[in-house]
């Protein structure tokens, strides 16, 4: 197998099994415990799972509800447009993982296959891109483990 796949080593974006770590997992953990089960999120692909299994989160994507987030969560700003995208999917927390800008992704996509229609990524998202939600009105930071922020979105569109 390739040395991306290989267990055990550090961790790496966007690679599945090296994208699961100690850090990732205590996120959807504390999701659970002090937010409680049934909370919408947006992730990326491999925190998504962790949200959903560990953290007992439902988790808003185009393969659950047919909804895309990947617009919102790659967009250099929350505007009107996003804004109306969180809205329809009632996405109430936004994790972000800043790993991500790292490196590009070993499987071709950050957040959902419909990126790989607007091309391939040739670039690692920009860390400013993650970091919008800390320069946005109506956005809380309600975790942070160094890596991972957890924010509580509902306030742009009027849900506490």
């Amino acid at each position: 197998s390739s040395p991306a796949t290989r267990l055990p080593g550090p961790y790496l974006v966007g690679a599945d099994s090296r994208s699961i770590d100690d850090e990732s997992i205590a996120a959807a953990r504390w999701a659970k415990e002090i937010l409680g089960a049934d909370h919408r999120f947006a992730a990326d692909r491999v925190n998504r799972l962790l949200l959903g299994s560990y953290g007992a989160q439902h988790v808003v994507f185009h393969g659950s509800d047919g909804v895309e987030q990947w617009q919102v969560l790659l967009s250099p700003q929350i505007g009107a447009v996003q804004i109306a995208r969180l809205q329809l999917g009632e996405v109430e927390f936004v994790l972000i993982d800043r790993r991500l800008s790292w490196s590009l992704p070993l499987v071709p996509f950050y957040y959902e296959e419909g990126e790989i229609f607007e091309g391939r990524h040739t670039t690692p998202i920009s860390a400013q891109v993650l970091a919008k939600w800390d320069r946005t009105a109506g956005v809380d930071r309600v975790y942070d483990s160094g890596h991972i922020q957890i924010y509580h979105v509902g306030g742009l569109y009027g849900t506490p």
